[in-house]
């Protein structure tokens, strides 16, 4: 009876430490990625003329606020697309944004304003918490693969014993 303790604590360890391990590899990778295609149409991007569409605030359960604003635009090949803003700067319905994008990803423009920077900044700063997350996962994973974490290396009583029910 014991085992099947130890393996569901084996499981569960490896089902966690694999998940931070992905997190922590994969929202550095994602942030770059996205900061890269940021920066790309930023410096050599087409410019279009962005309107506010509309701004809104959602709270969080810690209540802390976001807000949001949503850039429409109209691309070269006469396409209409909608961005979301994430930067800081405010901006209300009807405020005229220049965006920037390059021609075969129009869906991932950039208000013309956006610091490289950052971009930059933010993107280390996702690489520091990913490296953390990577870390624990992979000791959890290794702890958990180890058998450090199995409860049978706790002898059960009642297999010497055979006067114990």
């Amino acid at each position: 009876m014991g085992g099947v303790g130890a393996g569901a604590v084996t499981a569960v360890a490896v089902v966690i430490g694999l998940a931070f391990l992905t997190m922590g590899v994969g929202m550095p990778f994602l942030t770059i990625r996205r900061a890269r295609q940021a920066t790309g149409a930023l410096r050599q991007g087409l410019t279009a003329e962005g309107r506010v569409l509309d701004t809104y605030v959602t709270h969080r359960q810690d209540r802390a606020s976001e807000r949001h604003v949503i850039i429409g635009f109209r691309a070269a090949d006469g396409r209409e697309y909608r961005i979301e803003d994430s930067g800081n700067r405010p901006r209300v319905v009807g405020d005229h944004v220049p965006v920037r994008y390059l021609p075969d990803r129009p869906d991932l423009a950039v208000p013309a304003d956006t610091s490289v920077g950052a971009l930059a900044g933010v993107s280390v700063m996702v690489c520091v918490f990913g490296g953390v997350f990577a870390v624990a996962g992979l000791v959890v994973l290794l702890l958990g693969l180890t058998g450090v974490l199995l409860v049978d290396s706790v002898p059960d009583p009642s297999l010497s014993d055979p006067s114990l029910p």
